[in-house]
């Protein structure tokens, strides 16, 4: 077996065991006899537990990100820095939506992404913040140019929100189905995307009540 193909078979099986069981919970000889290989492949290719977290986790998130920045400079490009808050959602929505429906790592990325939210681990986005820092600069100053008067406490609480959106969105895709009794068709990628791009352009839009409800 070639070198690639060892590490691909590492890659394949980490990333099942982590979906599975939580970044935390699995060992390296966990992988190592999942993968049919030796603990001398793992430490070659990627050193260390923590190397090799980052490297199932890059796989799928370096091409999503590189077109979400793809279609934002094309965005960015075509409109002259005008672009419209609904370009700059479909810019991070859409690729995300498409790989979850993708059958090559769709299946994978979607539990990875369930996974991730449902039990954050500090130490993996850690390793990936610098990694993907440059994404998030990049859609910060979209987002502000199309909303240059929202307040930064309500910017980012809105931000939270439509993180929250999207993963619903992803790893959940039966339910609005069985909801709407068959009316919504989670397998119309189109409607996906639009009907979430529209939710959260409202919601980053919407005025936010000065006062307290009353109890």
């Amino acid at each position: 077996m070639t070198a690639s193909g060892t590490q691909e078979r590492i890659l394949d099986a980490a990333e099942c065991l982590f979906a599975e069981h939580g970044f935390g919970d699995v060992s390296v000889r966990q992988v190592v006899h999942t993968a049919g290989v030796n603990v001398a492949s793992i430490h070659y290719h990627f050193g260390s537990k923590e190397a090799l977290v980052e490297a199932v986790m890059s796989r799928r998130l370096k091409p999503l990100n590189d077109e979400r920045l793809r279609l934002l400079d094309e965005y960015e490009s075509r409109d002259e820095g005008e672009v419209a808050l609904e370009d700059v959602l479909y810019a991070l929505i859409a690729p995300a939506v498409k790989l979850s429906r993708s059958r090559k790592g769709g299946k994978s990325f979607v539990r990875l992404v369930g996974r991730l939210f449902a039990e954050p681990s500090n130490t993996v986005l850690e390793r990936l913040k610098d990694r993907f820092e440059v994404v998030f600069i990049r859609f910060h100053r979209a987002f502000k140019r199309t909303l240059p008067a929202i307040r930064k406490r309500d910017y980012f609480w809105r931000i939270h929100f439509i993180l929250g959106a999207m993963s619903l969105t992803l790893c959940d895709r039966e339910r609005p189905a069985a909801w709407s009794e068959g009316s919504c068709d989670p397998d119309d990628l189109d409607e996906v995307i639009q009907q979430l791009v529209a939710f959260c352009a409202a919601g980053l839009r919407s005025p936010v009540p000065r006062k307290k409800r009353k109890r």
